[in-house]
């Protein structure tokens, strides 16, 4: 009797170790022991994803606008991160997008100041790029003059002297830059003489400048219209954003009838 009682507490103590021992073979286990290991990996990914430090180099942040009309800017960042150009000048957001690679090729139509932000995880880092107007060589302005000049007929024949006072050749040279302005860069009369006078632009004397802009023969109403298909076209803006960095002293600088002209032409 008390041996069968000792068997049967062997037999049973020996099934509870069986049984414990079976549960490392079961595969739910090991589902169960994967899964956990794969939550903690996933959760320490993250963790150090979200201490991942943001970064923001530019290779050069000043450019020159080019005969296309553009300045390119390159820089690199975080893969993945967003990043905004803000118009300093009219304080205009142009808009946002997304580093495809994180190095990135930026590019703008007009001279002037912008900040290139780029943003990872609620940081915030900021560059300033400075845009400078397109200036011509001494070769350029000769072709200019050259030119204007062949396209007006001389009236007076050899025995005849010509009394007409002479243009100072800064006169002649701001007019020639500002026809430039006005034909590749679509620029407003306000614009072109700022850009003329500007210590970081044509560096003409207000006078020269003054002269250039009174005998420019141009169509700003076609100026503003082509500056708000580049605004609508390459920066996407509104139609009421668009009205008013025409107009705005900080933006175009055209009239208020010159910009009403442009948007009301703009889809036409």
């Amino acid at each position: 009797m008390n041996n069968e009682g000792y068997h049967s507490r062997s037999e049973m103590h020996r099934k509870r170790k069986q049984q414990k021992k079976q549960l490392y073979k079961k595969w739910w286990f090991w589902v169960l022991i994967i899964f956990t290991i794969y939550i903690l990996f996933s959760f320490i990914k993250s963790f150090n994803n979200n201490d991942e430090k943001l970064f923001l180099k530019v290779d050069n942040s000043t450019a020159t606008l080019s005969k296309k009309i553009e300045a390119k800017f390159y820089f690199h960042t975080n893969k993945g991160n967003k990043y905004s150009v803000t118009d300093l000048d009219s304080d205009t957001k142009m808009g946002t997008s997304k580093a495809s690679s994180g190095d990135e090729e930026l590019t703008l139509y007009y001279a002037g100041k912008y900040r290139l932000t780029v943003y990872l995880n609620g940081v915030k880092k900021s560059k300033t790029l400075v845009v400078k107007p397109l200036t011509l060589t001494d070769k350029e302005l000769a072709k200019g003059m050259k030119k204007n000049n062949s396209s007006t007929t001389n009236a007076n024949d050899n025995n005849t002297k010509d009394t007409t006072p002479k243009v100072p050749t800064e006169y002649s040279n701001a007019l020639v830059q500002a026809k430039e302005y006005s034909d590749m860069m679509y620029m407003s009369r306000q614009d072109i003489y700022d850009q003329l006078s500007s210590p970081d632009g044509g560096k003409f004397p207000a006078e020269a400048a003054q002269y250039a802009v009174d005998n420019l023969n141009a169509d700003y109403n076609k100026n503003a219209l082509e500056s708000a298909k580049t605004y609508q076209k390459e920066m996407n803006m509104s139609i009421e954003d668009i009205r008013q960095q025409l107009s705005s002293p900080d933006g175009g600088k055209f009239t208020q009838e010159q910009a009403d002209y442009a948007i009301d032409h703009l889809n036409n």
